[in-house]
């Protein structure tokens, strides 16, 4: 499995190495085949697709840093041991639909083991408002804005992505 996952991003580092070197000039040929093939109307919607993809990315990555940072103080105040790396990871997970709620989890369990019963209590309560509004409100908003794709179907593209192919859909 190791073995495999190595190669994996062996072939995926190769990849990127030759799209950065000539990701250009690909682009532009790129551009004339569509333009050749299907017309002007198949650049509008590689434009259109391109600044989808972009505004998700960013949408994504942003509301996962803001979601690190905000938990990590919530960490802080309820007297997690390393609150930065837990809300680090709570960040990071938190890229992943559903994925925050399990660093959350985590973070509860520790503090229930260590005795912090209120202190568990309350980031569970915190920690589950701050996601379900990142999740449901932010990131939609992020994503929506920069591609002027409508807010509702920003949200269906989320969920929608997830739930037909998987991890793969975001």
């Amino acid at each position: 499995v190791v073995r495999r996952i190595g190669f994996y991003v062996l072939i995926c580092a190769i990849t990127l190495f030759f799209l950065y070197l000539d990701g250009e000039a690909l682009a532009r040929q790129l551009d004339a085949v569509l333009l050749r093939h299907c017309g002007e109307a198949a650049l509008a919607t590689k434009r259109l697709a391109v600044g989808a993809m972009r505004a998700t990315v960013n949408g994504v990555t942003v509301v996962g840093l803001a979601l690190a940072v905000v938990m990590s103080i919530a960490y802080a105040v309820a007297g997690v041991r390393h609150p930065a790396m837990a809300g680090l990871l709570t960040g990071l997970f938190g890229m992943v639909p559903f994925g925050a709620m399990v660093a959350l989890l985590g973070v509860v369990l520790y503090l229930l083991a260590v005795g912090s019963a209120v202190a568990a209590l309350a980031v569970l309560a915190f920690g589950v408002v701050t996601i379900f509004l990142a999740d449901h409100f932010v990131r939609p908003l992020f994503i929506s804005g920069p591609s002027r794709m409508p807010l509702l179907l920003a949200l269906f593209g989320i969920v929608g992505g997830l739930g037909t192919f998987g991890l793969l859909g975001l």
